[in-house]
């Protein structure tokens, strides 16, 4: 019983796997092929959307002092 089931599905699914692979090896180049996404600005540039200030440059002292590995002895 199982044995015949086996040999009955062997071909469909040998197709599925190389339909699956196709599939990935074609949406693999079309990511590579298509370039960076661009961002779409929907609001008016007097308004905000809720977005905080970019930060500002890091100071190397400031992360220096906060000892995030610990205090060398």
């Amino acid at each position: 019983m199982l044995n015949t089931l086996a040999t009955k599905f062997r071909e469909p699914i040998r197709w599925l796997v190389v339909l699956g692979i196709a599939y990935t090896l074609a949406m693999t180049a079309l990511f590579f092929v298509s370039g960076p996404a661009t961002p779409t600005l929907t609001t008016s540039p007097g308004t905000t959307a809720g977005r905080s200030p970019a930060p500002g440059p890091n100071n190397v002292n400031a992360i220096l002092s906060r000892n995030l590995f610990g205090v060398a002895g």
